[in-house]
C-alpha cells in the first residue's frame, strides 16, 4: 500500500516516460522495499537497545555521583576529627612539658631540702651526744 503511494507520486514528479527506464521491475521493487523496511525495524530496535543501555549507565553514574559526594562529605567530617584532635595533642603536649618541669623542679627542691633535713638531724644527733655526760 505504501509501496503504491511512493511509486504513484514518483510517476506524478517524474513523469511516466520515466518507467522505460526503470531496470526492476514490480516484483523486486517490492523485495527491495520489504528489505528496506526490515533495516528500519532493525535500525530501531537497535536504537531501543542502545537508549536502554544509556538509561542503565545513567542511573549508573548517577549512583556514583552520590556515593562519591557522601565519600567527600564523610572525608570532610573526618578530616574535621584530625584536625579537633591535632589541636588537642598538641595543647596536651605544652602543659605535659609545662607539668614535667614542675616535677623536676620540686624533685630537685625536695632532694636538696632532704639533705638539709639529713644534715641538721645529724648535727643535732652530734650536739645531743656532746651534750650527755660520759659515765667514766
Amino acid at each position: 500500500m505504501e509501496h503504491e503511494h511512493i511509486t504513484s507520486e514518483r510517476d506524478a514528479l517524474l513523469g511516466n516516460d520515466l518507467n522505460s527506464y526503470n531496470t526492476l521491475n514490480e516484483k523486486e521493487s517490492a523485495r527491495t522495499f520489504l528489505r528496506n523496511v526490515d533495516l528500519k525495524q532493525q535500525q530501531r530496535q537497535a536504537i531501543k537497545e542502545q537508549d536502554e543501555g544509556i538509561e542503565a549507565l545513567s542511573a549508573v553514574i548517577q549512583r556514583q555521583k552520590q556515593m562519591g559526594h557522601a565519600i567527600s562529605s564523610e572525608i570532610d567530617t573526618q578530616n574535621d576529627i584530625i584536625v579537633e584532635i591535632s589541636e588537642n595533642v598538641t595543647d596536651v603536649d605544652i602543659r605535659i612539658r609545662h607539668e614535667t618541669k614542675r616535677v623536676n623542679r620540686i624533685t630537685y627542691k625536695s632532694s636538696f631540702c632532704l639533705t638539709y633535713v639529713v644534715i641538721f638531724l645529724l648535727l643535732l644527733a652530734i650536739i645531743i651526744i656532746a651534750a650527755i655526760p660520759s659515765g667514766k
